[in-house]
């Protein structure tokens, strides 16, 4: 972990050493889009931005559950005659996983 006293670099070494684990012990919210064209009677357009903030939650000194959640905003466009551009979101998805807090044999 970074601590106080150490140069920008060994902080910026150790923040990439944690970015990569998948156990960390990071709170991280990151965002994908897709954009799909030629959707529909109209060949409107439709963009999906996925929000996936992932959560760490330590439950003892040993495990951790770190849960990631996956909220879809969706902007789709219209299939009815009329000029409309529906906005909402899609099915939430949510998984927890149990993890052990510190390698294991060498193991994550």
């Amino acid at each position: 972990m970074r601590q106080a006293g150490n140069s920008a670099n060994e902080i910026a070494t150790d923040l990439a050493k944690d970015l990569q684990n998948p156990i960390g012990d990071l709170i991280s919210v990151p965002f994908r889009n897709n954009t799909d064209f030629n959707v529909g009677p109209h060949s409107g357009t439709q963009d999906i931005l996925n929000v996936q903030p992932v959560i760490p939650i330590h439950i003892s000194e040993d495990w951790n559950v770190i849960t990631l959640t996956i909220l879809p905003l969706v902007r789709s466009p219209s299939f009815q005659p009329g000029q409309s551009v529906p906005f909402g979101t899609a099915p939430i998805s949510f998984s927890p996983f149990l993890s052990p807090k510190n390698f294991v044999d060498g193991w994550l």
